[in-house]
């Protein structure tokens, strides 16, 4: 979670004190999406690099072994 995240949920919290629901639910509908949106990004970046090689491991691949 990052500082925009932050300043939305503390956003949706005075609103739902102000007793205003509608904008409320709105701003914490709005940061959820936020959070899972960066989640999935991560996680297919996390992904992405666990299972595509480097350029140096492709090489090291490629390149007979000294003995």
């Amino acid at each position: 979670m990052d500082i925009q995240d932050e300043q939305k949920l503390a956003k949706a919290g005075d609103l739902r004190e102000a007793e205003n629901y509608g904008e409320s639910s709105k701003e914490y509908t709005e940061s959820l999406i936020s959070l899972i949106d960066k989640q999935d990004y991560q996680a297919r970046n996390n992904a992405r690099s666990k299972s595509t090689p480097t350029l140096n491991q492709s090489l090291s691949a490629l390149m007979p072994t000294r003995s």
